[in-house]
């Protein structure tokens, strides 16, 4: 048998999940300059990984 507490939370969450209203945010330009500069420097990241394991492998 379920525990009252456990009823309890289970109807509060349910209530709070299906009584939520639409959240509205502007996020703005930064945005997309935060996803382009995040995006190379992992794919700068990714080639100097890649170039230091080639020097370290072959010993150029």
């Amino acid at each position: 048998m379920i525990k009252q507490s456990t009823l309890f939370l289970l109807c509060l969450s349910l209530f709070l999940f299906f009584d939520s209203q639409p959240v509205y945010a502007y996020i703005g330009p930064e945005a997309g300059f935060v996803f382009i500069t995040s995006s190379l420097i992992i794919i700068g990241s990714f080639f100097m990984v890649l170039f230091t394991l080639l020097t370290w492998l072959y010993g150029f």
